[in-house]
């Protein structure tokens, strides 16, 4: 296993999403886009292998600016940017715990979306 810190993180914010999606229930292309970077998250913390960190990395570059279009507030955005930062400053100084941080931020952030859709539909 390639992180034990990082693979729980994942899971937790994993179940999270999973959690959201299903009380939620938003359209099936965002779900389908959720799960598919939850399952790359968890391959990439789960395993040593390139290809799972590549399409981990993927997704994070396609989700950002998708959670940026879909965030329903200013305050939502920054925290979203506000998350890639975190996860920048935890490669950068090589801190599992501020990575896991950024994974609890960024799943707030699409929960907080979740229920905007819910809200609005």
């Amino acid at each position: 296993m390639a992180n034990q810190r990082l693979f729980h993180s994942a899971l937790v914010c994993a179940t999270i999403h999973g959690l959201g999606i299903f009380v939620y229930v938003p359209h099936p292309l965002y779900a389908a886009f959720l799960l598919c970077c939850v399952g790359a998250s968890l391959a990439n913390h789960g395993l040593t292998s390139s290809v799972a960190k590549w399409v981990d990395r993927s997704c994070m570059y396609v989700g950002v600016p998708i959670t940026l279009w879909l965030a329903p507030q200013h305050v939502v955005r920054i925290f979203t940017l506000g998350a890639g930062g975190v996860y920048m400053l935890g490669k950068y100084s090589n801190s599992s715990i501020l990575h896991s941080i950024s994974h609890g931020m960024i799943t707030s952030v699409n929960i907080l979306i979740l229920n905007a859709w819910n809200i609005n539909n």
